[in-house]
């Protein structure tokens, strides 16, 4: 196979759809990891149980994740803002908000931290495994 064949086959294996990149841009975006969502916000059609099945394959191709991957790499390096400092924003917050008794805040700081160690499975069911991890 010549270089030029194999250049095009390595371009076209790793080229998303339309669909696929709308589905990239939405998980990372205004779904906020929420597969279903994303898929609905991409374009897919469906009820949710359908687009929970198509928002589960959708993660677990490998296309899709290095996709995933590179884009929050890009982000972390233009943002200067990496997991850990990340985190301890959250926590941070979820301090703050629990000395206000401020309740709202304190929930969207738990959400932050359990989408963040993946409490919240691409299915959407909960896990609560790992909770411990970020509480400690």
């Amino acid at each position: 196979m010549s270089k030029a064949k194999a250049k095009a086959k390595t371009e076209t294996e790793t080229t998303l759809t339309f669909l696929q990149e709308s589905f990239v841009r939405a998980y990372l975006g205004a779904a906020n990891g929420n597969a279903t969502l994303a898929c609905r916000m991409a374009g897919y059609k469906g009820a949710d149980c359908t687009l929970g099945r198509r928002g589960y394959e959708l993660i677990r191709n490998s296309k899709i994740r290095q996709a995933i991957d590179a884009q929050r790499a890009r982000t972390e390096a233009n943002t200067d803002l990496d997991v850990d400092k990340w985190r301890q924003m959250a926590l941070d917050g979820l301090a703050r908000a629990r000395n206000k008794g401020d309740s709202a805040s304190e929930a969207t700081f738990l959400r932050m931290l359990g989408q963040h160690v993946g409490v919240f499975e691409e299915d959407n069911r909960q896990r609560g495994d790992k909770i411990g991890i970020v509480l400690r």
